[in-house]
C-alpha cells in the first residue's frame, strides 16, 4: 500500500498544479476492440442485440483480474481500478436505445425517438438499464472488499448530453431540430441532463472513496473527492451558436453538481475549446492525440488549456519525440500524459525513453 500511497501523493499534486520535475505519466495496454479485452463480453458476439439480462459481472472477474495484474506490472505514476464495461453505451441504452451488437463493435442504435416524447424523459428507479450498471457497480464494491489487491472501483463511460440526443432523435434530425424545434430541443437536452445527474448520483451511493477520494476507471484518474467525466463527442459538428445555445448550459450544470470534473475532447471538437473553458468548473481537460494530429498540431490548444489554469491530460499514441516536444512547450504542473500501446515490453520501453527525456 506504500507505493500507492505515494502515487496519491501525485494526484493531489496534479490537481494542486504544484511545481513538479515531470508530469504524470500511466500507460494504457490495450486492444482497441473491447471483444478481446472482454472475454465474456466476446461470447455474446452471436447475439444481434445486448440486453440487461445478458449481462452477468461475475463472469467478467477473469478479464478484470487479467488486465489489472497486467497493467500493475509496470512502474508508472497512476493506479488502476475496474469499472462496469466502458464498451456498453449506458446512458443510451438507459434512456431507451436499443444496443446492437456486430462483429467487434457495440453501440447505441438511433431510437429516432419524437421530440414530444422527450419532454418527459426521464429515468424512473427500476430502469432495467439502471439496474444493471449498479448491480455490476455492487459486484466490484464487494469483490474490492473481498480481495488482498488495493483498487478503486470507478465510473464507467457515460456519454453527454449532445451524443446521447443524437442517439435518441437521430444524429442528422438532432442537428435539424436546433434550427427548427429550439424549444422542444432545450426541453429535450435539459431531461437527458437531468437524467444523466440521477445516473451519476447513484453511481456515488454505491461506490466507497478509495483512499479519500474517488476515481475514473478509463484514465486512471483518481481525484480527492468526488469526480466525473464529461463528453459531448457530437459537437464537432456543431457550430459555437449551436453548443452556447443549447448545450453550454447543461455542461455547466453538470461541472458545478461535483466536485471535481474532467471532460473528454477529440481534436474534431478544438475549434470549440474557447467555448468549453468558459465553464470555469471543468477542472480537467482531457485531450485525445488523435493519429491524423501532431503534438506540434496540439500545442496551441494544450498551451491555451494550462493558460487558463486548468488541468491538463494528453491521452493516445505518443513516442520519445513527442515527450521532448511537451517537455520543452508545456509546463508539468498539473500535466499528466496517458500513451496508449499495445504489449507490456512497448509499454516499459516507452515508460524508460519517458523518464529519459525528463532526465
Amino acid at each position: 500500500m506504500t507505493g500507492i500511497k505515494k502515487k496519491i501523493e501525485g494526484y493531489k499534486k496534479y490537481w494542486q498544479k504544484t511545481n513538479v520535475e515531470r508530469p504524470l505519466i500511466g500507460i494504457e495496454i490495450r486492444d482497441y476492440h473491447q471483444f478481446q479485452r472482454f472475454k465474456a463480453l466476446a461470447k455474446l458476439r452471436d447475439k444481434k442485440y445486448l440486453t440487461p439480462d445478458l449481462i452477468k459481472p461475475e463472469l467478467y472477474l477473469e478479464d478484470y483480474e487479467n488486465f489489472y495484474q497486467q497493467e500493475i506490472k509496470l512502474d508508472d505514476d497512476l493506479i488502476r481500478g475496474f469499472a462496469p464495461v466502458p464498451a456498453i453505451p449506458w446512458m443510451e441504452a438507459i434512456l431507451g436505445c436499443s444496443v446492437e451488437i456486430s462483429g467487434d463493435s457495440i453501440w447505441a442504435k438511433e431510437k429516432n425517438a419524437s421530440l414530444e416524447e422527450l419532454k418527459d424523459l426521464s429515468v424512473t428507479d427500476d430502469n432495467k438499464w439502471l439496474t444493471k450498471y449498479l448491480e455490476f457497480l455492487e459486484f466490484l464494491e464487494k469483490l474490492r472488499k473481498n480481495t488482498e489487491e488495493e483498487y478503486p472501483v470507478g465510473l464507467s463511460i457515460l456519454r453527454g448530453v449532445g451524443d446521447v440526443f443524437g442517439a435518441l432523435r437521430g444524429h442528422s434530425q438532432s442537428l435539424i431540430d436546433f434550427l427548427d424545434e429550439p424549444e422542444l430541443t432545450k426541453k429535450a437536452v435539459f431531461n437527458i441532463t437531468q437524467a444523466i445527474l440521477k445516473v451519476l448520483k447513484k453511481h456515488f451511493e454505491i461506490v466507497k472513496p478509495f483512499l479519500g477520494g474517488y476515481f475514473i476507471e478509463q484514465y486512471f484518474m483518481w481525484a480527492p473527492d468526488k469526480i466525473i467525466r464529461m463528453q459531448n463527442d457530437e459537437t464537432g459538428v456543431y457550430s459555437p451558436q449551436i453548443y452556447n445555445n443549447f448545450m453550454q448550459e447543461n455542461d455547466r450544470l453538470i461541472a458545478t453538481s461535483f466536485p471535481y470534473s474532467l471532460i473528454h475532447l477529440h481534436t474534431s471538437s478544438l475549434f470549440l475549446l474557447d467555448n468549453f473553458l468558459e465553464i470555469e468548473k471543468i477542472d480537467c481537460f482531457e485531450i485525445n492525440k488523435e493519429l491524423d494530429w501532431t503534438i506540434e498540431d496540439m500545442l496551441p490548444y494544450l498551451k491555451k488549456v494550462q493558460d487558463k489554469n486548468r488541468c491538463l491530460f494528453i491521452r493516445g499514441s505518443m513516442d520519445k519525440g513527442d515527450f521532448q516536444k511537451i517537455k520543452y512547450n508545456l509546463s508539468p504542473n498539473g500535466l499528466c500524459l496517458q500513451p496508449i500501446v499495445t504489449t507490456l515490453k512497448t509499454a516499459k520501453d516507452l515508460l524508460n525513453s519517458f523518464k529519459e527525456s525528463y532526465n
